[in-house]
């Protein structure tokens, strides 16, 4: 199994624990000198929407306290609300790679110019992702753009898929697990019926388990804390990944 790393964080063999921050108030009430209930923070500046620079100098901050930072700025057609230009956003995107561990764009609207190249030279990760607010493709679509989001650059490919019954959550199951030998593979179940797959999918082979820190802003998603305590009880090697960082007592 290929393991890619953001910061000093092996991500691919344990599930890691990604915590969104998607408003001003949580983004200023970030602390990272106390212990956050997550291995990576997320920071959804398309929901966001700061009004000046300050984020950067937040997403330094907590960089250096240990805990990488994922820059997403979702653009609408995939559930985000960034409605400005493609060129707007790569400026965002290019201005943010001293600052962070990695940045997520969506497959579908492909890698901005020059970006990979940039943000390979930094060391920033890429992830790719895709979103069906509507159904869970079939296993032969998903494992298609899995390959589309390597052969264009990805570290980290994120599938983000509605589910609609217990047959969605196997399929998301199969893509967990079977396609993370050339990396790592992040599989989310969303809606009502999706919310079990957020603990079975990191145990199936998931490599990142998306929560929130400050509020949901993905159908189904859970507080950090809540995925913590959950997976340290049902997944030994995840509890004994915490013990062996020191973050046990911290996180539940």
């Amino acid at each position: 199994m290929k393991i890619v790393m953001l910061g000093r964080l092996a991500v691919g063999a344990i599930p890691r624990i990604v915590g969104t921050i998607s408003s001003r108030d949580g983004l200023r009430g970030l602390d990272a000198r106390r212990p956050l209930p997550c291995d990576i923070v997320e920071v959804r500046l398309d929901e966001i929407r700061p009004p000046d620079d300050r984020w950067m100098d937040k997403c330094a901050f907590v960089e250096a306290a240990g805990y990488p930072v994922i820059l997403t700025v979702r653009a609408e057609n995939e559930g985000g609300k960034w409605s400005g230009s493609a060129g707007e956003r790569a400026a965002i995107l290019e201005r943010a790679l001293p600052y962070v561990s990695a940045v997520d764009i969506e497959l579908g609207n492909g890698v901005p110019a020059g970006l990979r190249e940039d943000a390979g030279r930094r060391g920033v990760r890429l992830i790719l992702s895709f979103h069906d607010f509507a159904r869970t493709p079939a296993i032969g679509e998903l494992r298609e753009m899995v390959k589309e989001a390597r052969a264009a650059g990805a570290d980290i490919v994120k599938i983000a898929a509605m589910v609609n019954s217990a047959a969605d959550i196997a399929v998301l199951s199969l893509l967990a697990s079977g396609e993370r030998g050339e990396g790592p593979v992040c599989a989310i179940g969303m809606g009502k019926r999706g919310v079990s797959s957020r603990l079975s999918l990191p145990a199936a082979g998931s490599a990142l388990a998306y929560g929130y820190v400050d509020r949901p802003c993905a159908p189904g998603q859970l507080p950090c804390a809540v995925l913590c305590r959950r997976l340290s009880g049902t997944m030994p090697a995840f509890k004994e990944d915490l013990i062996a960082r020191g973050r046990l007592l911290e996180r539940i």
